[in-house]
């Protein structure tokens, strides 16, 4: 196995102080949880800001490069106006389908490299998402402030911890042969124009939508 991260955190960067605080608290819990699970450190990207083709060239390797995917999910993270999140996680899906082979059938070829925790309405949560991903709802701890301290919080993320783990004890049985990250230095995001049909699917379904040139 050749990742170099455990997994890709995947958000809408928050413009005010407590939206960014739930987001570093539930990033620092998971840092803490995996660090005695897998050798590999968890890929967080604080400068999408800066924007930029060749920045976006570097994050799409760093994707490729990790295991697996977490999405902070918010009703804003499917946006029409801002794709990226929704580029990254179509590239996750991309890398999946071509990973997941490599796996015996297990509960991760079921629920695949994809992890959905919702900071805020759960139930908004595309359907075709929240029934064939392991999806969890953070909404009641974001609700309380300081999530450090409460133990239903700690559970959660224990679960994702062990969730992460066993599909790195999965990825360590590969033969050393089967390098899946070796074209990561070529991996690209898709384009918005090829994201945009499928986000205004699941935003509005039943809906059509030229899409965006």
């Amino acid at each position: 196995m050749s990742f170099e991260y455990s997994c890709f955190i995947s958000y809408r960067h928050a413009r005010y102080n407590q939206a960014r605080s739930y987001t570093d608290q539930i990033v620092e819990a998971l840092k803490a949880e995996l660090d005695w699970r897998v050798d590999q450190e968890v890929f967080r990207d604080v400068e999408r800001l800066r924007g930029g083709e060749f920045y976006q060239e570097s994050l799409a390797e760093y994707l490729c490069k990790s295991m697996c995917m977490i999405v902070l999910y918010s009703p804003v993270y499917f946006s029409v106006n801002h794709t990226f999140c929704s580029r990254e996680f179509k590239a996750m899906e991309r890398l999946e389908r071509e990973r997941l082979s490599y796996l015996p059938p297990s509960e991760a070829r079921t629920k695949g490299l994809i992890i959905v925790i919702a900071l805020l309405d759960f139930k908004s949560i595309p359907a075709e998402i929240s029934s064939s991903r392991a999806c969890y709802n953070f909404e009641p701890y974001t609700l309380r402030g300081n999530m450090s301290r409460n133990l239903e919080f700690k559970s959660e993320i224990r679960k994702i911890g062990e969730y992460i783990s066993n599909l790195y004890r999965l990825f360590r049985e590969i033969p050393e042969t089967s390098d899946i990250c070796d074209d990561c230095f070529n991996f690209t995001l898709p384009q918005e124009s090829e994201v945009m049909p499928w986000i205004n699917q699941i935003v509005h379904p039943g809906l059509s939508f030229p899409t965006r040139g």
